[in-house]
């Protein structure tokens, strides 16, 4: 039990962080196969598998094959057209059942059904004609026993020592059959009414089957449960930022510094998001950072931005440059700009790791590296291009580095985007598990714009700040 929980916990935690059992996938399995039924009263899957838990037949109860399933004849139309092949020759031509079903239809011209039909079935009507409890006049095969002719119908292999699933246990009648087959293990979810357990599968003290109440994930849950939200490779890769495939990179000898966020801090980080159209998109990204450990000199300086749902098209460098801070300190003449004091643009590399949809990466590659107190700013705009399969729609700063302010800024042109939040999560996954504020954001108007904001002073490490929206409806249609 103590397993099951922590493994279940896990799984909500970190959906997909591990498979489902053979025994859960199996019972999903019959899960599922009950959906066929065409039965009226209860939809019942059984799965057969051998000592491997290799499937060798499906079934659900219904009803022969090539046969009309109850769920699809009802009173009015029996009554109107007595088609042969929907309905039995007994059901056609003896007076006794004709008079009945006819009973029910003159009594259902009474009633509003709201376009519903109504199916009957055969078990109720002919045993209610005779004042009998009879099942052998169901219409239908046990799920059980389908399951069972499936593999002599189609050629399969003998069973001994395998595995039956099923969503409800086995009747007295499809118990005899699992113990003739040599069955070894039955799993079940719902307890059937009878004493096939007792009587059948428990007679004697050799070869009785073992019999298994179900416990696991099932259904919903177990697609909640078991689905990656992200392929496990690429939430790797934004972890990490390591890709199996630029192995030769990580066994080169590594000639810069490693960057360290204990080797700087940013002094502005500002990113100003503007919707033209849904087909129009572009971020300019406004940074300015600083290097303050006096024993390492920074050659490498990572930035990264988040768009949840589409692609990066185009980057473009609106400027970088570099200055000393302390610089700002000393007499300048008037009306000169601080930063011309020490101002220095030397070569750099700027590298884009990551332009699929997601998260998108890039490193300025300095010739010359920063020392302490020298500040690096640059600016980046870059085109972005919408996808309208998109879920959740967002755009969001993890911070991981100390930051003096946070400014991010969606503008909209068009009626494009509605209900904006301000949310913090206080973890990097994002998990809605793990929010800590979250905010409806009111625009301002400005220069045509509608105008959303987020804004953090001093704001939290390892915290993602988020804006969040839903694009309006008329435009996910388009």
């Amino acid at each position: 039990m103590t397993r099951q929980i922590v493994k279940y916990i896990a799984l909500m935690i970190h959906p997909g962080l591990v498979t489902p059992s053979p025994i859960e996938r199996c019972m999903q399995l019959a899960y599922n196969a009950k959906l066929n039924s065409g039965c009226l009263s209860r939809q019942v899957g059984a799965v057969i598998t051998n000592a491997a838990y290799s499937v060798k037949a499906v079934g659900w109860n219904d009803v022969p094959s090539g046969q009309v399933p109850c769920n699809l004849r009802d009173v009015c139309t029996f009554c109107e057209n007595k088609d042969e092949n929907t309905y039995s020759q007994f059901e056609l031509e003896d007076p006794e059942f004709v008079e009945a079903i006819e009973a029910i239809n003159r009594e259902l011209e009474t009633k509003e059904l709201y376009g519903h039909a109504y199916p009957y079935c055969f078990k109720d009507v002919y045993n209610g004609l005779k004042d009998d409890k009879n099942q052998v006049y169901t219409r239908s095969l046990h799920a059980e026993e389908n399951a069972f002719l499936q593999l002599p119908k189609y050629g399969g292999t003998g069973i001994i020592g395998g595995n039956l699933f099923t969503t409800a246990s086995p009747c007295e009648l499809c118990a005899k059959k699992a113990y003739q087959l040599g069955i070894k293990n039955i799993f079940y979810i719902d307890p059937y009414p009878g004493i096939s357990f007792r009587h059948i599968l428990k007679f004697g003290k050799d070869k009785n089957p073992n019999i298994n109440l179900f416990y696991g994930a099932i259904g919903s849950a177990y697609v909640s449960l078991y689905t990656q939200r992200m392929a496990v490779k690429d939430e790797l890769e934004l972890l990490t930022d390591l890709n199996g495939k630029s192995v030769r990179k990580y066994m080169a000898p590594k000639i810069e510094p490693e960057f360290n966020v204990r080797d700087v801090r940013y002094l502005l980080k500002e990113s100003e998001f503007t919707f033209e159209s849904r087909e129009i998109i572009s971020i300019i990204d406004h940074v300015k950072l600083q290097s303050i450990n006096k024993d390492k000199a920074i050659s490498s300086i990572p930035i990264n931005f988040y768009w949840s749902g589409s692609s990066f098209e185009d980057m473009k460098q609106l400027e970088f440059r570099r200055y000393k801070q302390d610089a700002e300190d000393k007499a300048k003449p008037e009306g000169s700009n601080p930063q011309d004091a020490y101002q220095v643009n030397p070569p750099y590399d700027f590298i884009v790791h990551n332009t699929e949809p997601q998260p998108f990466f890039g490193k300025f590659i300095l010739e010359t590296p920063l020392e302490t107190n020298e500040v690096c700013e640059y600016i980046i705009e870059t085109d972005l291009k919408d996808a309208p399969h998109i879920m959740n729609p967002y755009y969001a700063t993890i911070v991981q580095i100390k930051t003096d302010s946070l400014l991010m800024t969606v503008r909209v042109r068009e009626n494009v985007i509605e209900n904006v939040e301000r949310v913090v999560y206080a973890s990097q996954n994002m998990s809605p598990d793990m929010e800590v504020e979250r905010t409806a954001i009111n625009p301002v108007e400005k220069d045509g714009y509608k105008v959303y904001t987020l804004y953090q002073d001093h704001p939290n490490l390892n915290y993602t700040y988020c804006l969040r929206w839903r694009f309006c409806q008329y435009k996910m249609n388009s």
